[in-house]
């Protein structure tokens, strides 16, 4: 059986996702980042704002609890957050990825493992390292 907690954090990552996406087409489809590299740039904002989005989402719904101040969630919090994002594109990118791609895994399903190990490594570090202090679980 999976957690409240787990299905709360997959669905606050969908709704980061859609937010990616929806930023990602607007910069391009209606601001004119056509080039690719505008379109990289474009795609580096929409992670962002992603990312920030899922913090929020994550902080305020599934990590609850406790007086935090604004410094604290924005000097600590968030970059710990970056750095478990962080850590799980580097295992996606450069573990993941080549391995399972050395043994002739199918690309799409190797990016389908690949979110799946990302995402547990993300919800993990987020868990107990990122949210320690205010879960309330």
């Amino acid at each position: 059986m999976v957690s409240p907690k787990v299905i709360k954090f997959l669905m606050g990552g969908i709704v980061a996702a859609a937010v990616n996406f929806v930023l990602m087409a607007y910069l391009v489809e209606k601001l004119g980042f056509d080039t690719p590299i505008l379109r990289n740039f474009a795609n580096i904002i929409a992670i962002e704002a992603g990312l920030i989005v899922s913090f929020f989402i994550y902080r305020t719904w599934i990590w609850q609890g406790g007086q935090l101040s604004l410094r604290k969630i924005f000097f600590q919090q968030l970059p710990l957050y970056h750095l478990a994002g962080g850590a799980a594109l580097v295992a996606r990118s450069f573990i993941i990825f080549p391995l399972l791609d050395r043994l002739a895994v199918n690309y799409i399903v190797n990016t389908f493992i690949g979110m799946l190990i990302g995402t547990m490594i993300n919800y993990l570090i987020s868990n107990y390292i990122v949210f320690k202090k205010t879960s309330k679980y």
